[in-house]
């Protein structure tokens, strides 16, 4: 399935037992799932319809994640342990939020652009 250009989140629903994946820059696009992985490949499905739809309804699309599309893009030249050490983030925090698409806090999102800038890597 083709990659979209925003974040995801992911939670557990104990009340539905199971996961509720989210887009949120897409108001309203969420999906479940029995595992993380069934819920994000479902909210990708609708998020997908929803750019559609708005697309062919002349409507404008939210910005993309920035953070999320240049650490994507750059992910095969990185060195993710020492991003995440530098930005005091797990690694496997970032590698997951990267493989998933699951959103960063603000918090992450300005750690994270600070380490890239000290290194030369401009916003997108």
């Amino acid at each position: 399935m083709k990659a979209i250009p925003y974040q995801i989140t992911v939670s557990y629903s104990a009340d539905d037992e199971g996961y509720v994946a989210r887009v949120p820059a897409l108001r309203y696009c969420l999906a479940f799932g029995e595992t993380p992985e069934k819920a994000v490949k479902e909210v990708k499905t609708a998020a997908a319809a929803m750019l559609k739809v708005m697309e062919e309804d002349g409507k404008p699309l939210p910005a993309v994640d920035t953070t999320l599309a240049r650490i994507t893009a750059l992910q095969p030249l990185l060195n993710l342990s020492a991003i995440a050490k530098a930005a005091d983030i797990s690694v496997q925090t970032l590698s997951s939020k990267i493989s998933r698409g699951t959103a960063f806090s603000a918090d992450e999102s300005a750690r994270i652009g600070r380490v890239l800038a000290a290194h030369g890597v401009s916003a997108a």
